[in-house]
């Protein structure tokens, strides 16, 4: 009697440390993921923002108004900026301009390894 429940003890301890272990390798690779993907997406995340401060200044230079969504193509036709290129990615995407706080303009990019969140065709 005192061994089975000994074994049963063992066993309990067992299954708990293996869903330990296991719960701990499912958090670094997750954890590790996010790093990766941090990474992968800072230069369109940069490209975005670069994209935004030229954005507010092409939107108050030009009197377009806020609802008004400028195609970043037009940008490159109008020479506003030299590249949609993030390394060997070409992007597209559009600027869309608020009145917040401010004018506030956010870029929208849609290229081949990325896309910003909530992009509309």
């Amino acid at each position: 009697m005192a061994s089975e429940s000994f074994s049963s003890y063992f066993k309990m301890k067992l299954v708990s440390l293996l869903w330990g272990f296991t719960l701990l390798a499912v958090i670094i690779i997750l954890t590790c993921y996010g790093f990766y993907y941090k990474k992968q997406s800072k230069p369109y995340k940069d490209l975005e923002s670069n994209l935004s401060l030229v954005g507010k200044t092409y939107y108050l230079n030009n009197n377009i108004s806020l609802d008004t969504k400028v195609f970043l193509n037009d940008l490159l036709d109008e020479k506003v900026i030299d590249s949609l290129n993030v390394e060997d990615d070409n992007c597209t995407g559009y600027l869309v301009a608020s009145n917040d706080n401010g004018i506030e303009v956010k870029a929208y990019l849609k290229c081949n390894k990325y896309k910003t969140k909530n992009y509309k065709e």
